[in-house]
């Protein structure tokens, strides 16, 4: 168990910190189109736009696709070799070509009637916007699908660090073109969301160019077939269509569900849910995906040998870890929740108003982050297992329960309905799949899952504490909200908890924390050897 979570540990360590650098610009990113759009309508006809093919991003590079793909490459790696398995890989990239194509055609044509099915609330000139920025951003999903697939080729040979890096790249590509082209244009926020959205289909295709010398060197070559009988791509098919939706719940909820309701509301409710969305996304995307993505090679390794029992403890260490970084991550963000959206975002044309709100957003959304980054885990489980109807229903009820509570809820809390509804719904999604999957495989460590949990949220509530203080110490002796003092309230509060959670998690002899300590103390050692 200690070794699993040691390699896994090992291998998430090093996405995190790519993806790290990743989501740190992606904030920036964010910063300049807040101050570039403002929260209106311009600002809520791009987020309509981008989330359009940003979720099929989410569903191919963090799941069906990937899903889908990772466990077929990796049979045909342990039977055929490295040939085998690249020949697999040029019949889906193929494939996707041509599938990509003609939905893009497809896409391009029905966009008028996508935007007034997602937005109805939308006036006559946000609908035309909205309409003109999805056609101009739908490529972005080709580029994504390709990159899944050299991603889950290089994961596969336990390379993680340029394919945690590509949307790095693609994040910078973005803040060069706030930066230096959006000004140009005459300050016209219209005119300016054109250039920003180029500016992202840019980036998804450099996060595809980022990845190709790595895996060339590693002896891959694109060619062009087309053979859609092959076992590989038979079995691809059969799990990728129940993978997309059961992978997609997170993104049908938040892009459909909640934004048909958001522009229901007024303007400036879609821009609120998206970054509150964001925000509890950056430590799923550093650590919840992360763990996912490391540990799914392995686990689906494992089922394909017959290794039930190693699979499981792949499983459960997945989930402890997954604990470890998620539980401490979702009580440093409540609690500092409107000090990171007046930092990140109220600049410009967004407004103090527009901060605040979207700090609740994020409140609500961050009480379901654990439980969405352990989702990340237990789906892709069922599609190694070929139990790919599990997710599927799990997901449809998880919609349902969404689609419940945001309108019971929407008369008393506005626009927090949306977040909020999401959180119970992703709780209801965690419980069905924990059951099926325990019925799956067996017991899965459910006694030492909760004994990690409780050690960790222990530590967690005493480091919340800790970063609560000593902002509100900090409040009081730095009174002018000057960008020197919000950058100092956010920083130093982070900088005191960090540490003050590691040692609390060691003091309640949380095994995690140990093999973090040992981790540190070898890499000082072989540091000290070679100086």
């Amino acid at each position: 168990m200690t070794d699993r979570i040691k390699k896994i540990g090992k291998n998430a360590g090093v996405m995190t910190l790519a993806t790290g650098l990743s989501r740190i610009l992606g904030l920036i990113r964010d910063q300049i189109n807040a101050a570039l759009f403002g929260a209106g309508l311009v600002s809520d006809a791009f987020y309509v736009a981008y989330r359009i093919p940003n979720m099929f991003r989410d569903l191919l590079a963090e799941g069906a696709l990937s899903s889908a793909f990772v466990p077929a490459f990796t049979a045909y790696m342990n039977k055929g070799g490295k040939e085998a398995a690249y020949r697999l890989a040029n019949l889906v990239l193929t494939l996707l070509s041509i599938i990509f194509s003609v939905l893009i055609i497809f896409a391009w044509f029905f966009t008028p009637l996508l935007i007034k099915v997602i937005a109805p609330g939308f006036a006559l000139e946000g609908i035309k916007l909205a309409i003109l920025l999805t056609r101009i951003l739908f490529p972005f999903i080709a580029f994504m699908g390709f990159a899944t697939v050299i991603m889950g080729m290089l994961n596969s040979e336990g390379h993680f660090t340029v394919p945690a890096l590509a949307p790095a790249i693609g994040n910078l590509v973005m803040i060069i073109t706030g930066v230096a082209v959006c000004p140009l244009f005459a300050r016209l926020p219209e005119t300016q969301v054109l250039v920003w959205s180029f500016g992202a289909l840019l980036s998804g295709l450099i996060q595809v160019l980022i990845q190709l010398p790595i895996i060339y060197r590693k002896g891959f070559r694109l060619q062009y077939k087309l053979d859609i009988k092959d076992p590989g791509i038979r079995q691809m098919g059969r799990i990728m269509a129940p993978s997309i939706f059961s992978n997609s719940i997170g993104q049908i909820n938040v892009v459909f569900v909640n934004t048909f309701l958001a522009s229901l509301l007024g303007s400036g409710a879609i821009t609120y849910i998206y970054y509150g969305f964001r925000l509890m996304q950056l430590p799923i995307g550093l650590f919840g995906v992360a763990i996912a993505t490391a540990s799914f090679p392995m686990f689906s390794s494992f089922i394909a040998q017959g290794k039930t029992e190693e699979a499981k403890d792949t499983i459960t260490s997945s989930v402890r870890l997954s604990l470890f970084v998620t539980v401490p991550a979702t009580l440093g963000l409540i609690v500092l929740s409107s000090r990171v959206t007046d930092l990140l975002f109220r600049h410009g044309n967004f407004s103090a108003t527009a901060a605040e709100a979207t700090a609740i957003a994020t409140v609500y959304y961050c009480l379901g982050l654990s439980l969405f980054s352990i989702n990340k885990i237990f789906t892709p489980a069922f599609f190694a297992l070929k139990k790919t109807t599990i997710p599927v229903i799990c997901g449809i009820v998880a919609i349902l329960t969404n689609a419940l509570f945001s309108i019971i809820l929407m008369e008393k809390l506005d626009y927090a309905a949306l977040p909020l509804a999401n959180t119970i719904s992703t709780l209801v999604n965690f419980i069905m799949l924990y059951y099926f999957l325990r019925k799956q495989l067996g017991s899965l460590g459910g006694k030492k899952i909760l004994k990690t949990f409780l050690k960790v949220f222990s530590a967690s509530c005493l480091m919340a504490l800790v970063a609560w203080s000593s902002a509100e110490f900090l409040d009081g002796l730095i009174p002018h909200k000057t960008l020197p003092a919000k950058i100092i309230g956010v920083l130093v509060p982070i900088a005191l908890a960090v540490p003050a959670y590691f040692w609390l998690a060691q003091l309640f002899k949380t095994e995690e924390a140990k093999m973090f300590n040992d981790s540190i103390i070898r890499r000082i050692g072989k540091y000290r050897k070679k100086v």
